[in-house]
């Protein structure tokens, strides 16, 4: 449901820059607008925060609990730290079809440490292009994946090859072959205090 409902939230109220804010089941979770909360925690199950260009803000820090999946298709910033528990996964939505003006993406920005724990993942895996959609430029058989370069068969380039920013795609051989990788846009803010 859509996060800036009051009705979507036990007590009736919309989270805040004050507020902690967890799931604990599968939910899908809409951004119409920018949001700003004091702490995230991804419990159990799978949080899938749906393609947006609006932010989510966490003023404190975020996690990822063992055996949880958090998958942000929303740009975010963390104020502290993030941390993937053993068995934790972050990751983003696959993509469907064609891209349109926002392509998915993982978009994180961390002005904290970033944990990621012994068995726990960030992994776009499979959550690029697929076969049918190399890149926006549709299917050719036979073709080799054009991300960053020219592929096969003269499939033209997109992206850039030294700062990539969209997901992967796929090389096809007729009706075979796998969807493209996903993409993790990664910001680190480190503050140097003298």
């Amino acid at each position: 449901g859509d996060f800036g409902n009051k009705d979507n939230w036990l007590g009736g109220e919309v989270p805040d820059e004050t507020s902690l804010v967890y799931f604990d089941n599968d939910v899908t979770v809409t951004l119409s607008e920018p949001h700003t909360v004091r702490e995230f925690q991804s419990l159990s199950g799978t949080t899938v925060f749906a393609k947006s260009t609006n932010t989510l803000t966490v003023a404190e820090s975020l996690s990822v609990e063992s055996g949880a999946t958090l998958s942000l298709t929303v740009p975010c910033v963390v104020s502290n730290n993030v941390i993937i528990r053993t068995g934790g996964t972050l990751t983003h939505e696959a993509i469907a079809s064609a891209p349109g003006a926002l392509t998915n993406r993982l978009d994180l920005m961390v002005c904290g440490d970033l944990t990621i724990e012994q068995n726990a993942a960030v992994d776009v895996s499979e959550k690029g292009f697929t076969r049918t959609c190399n890149g926006g430029f549709g299917k050719a058989s036979a073709s080799g994946s054009s991300h960053g370069g020219i592929g096969g068969s003269g499939r033209p380039a997109y992206d850039s090859v030294f700062a990539p920013i969209h997901p992967g795609s796929s090389a096809t051989s007729g009706d075979v072959g796998n969807n493209g990788g996903g993409a993790f846009v990664f910001v680190y803010v480190l503050a140097l205090i003298f």
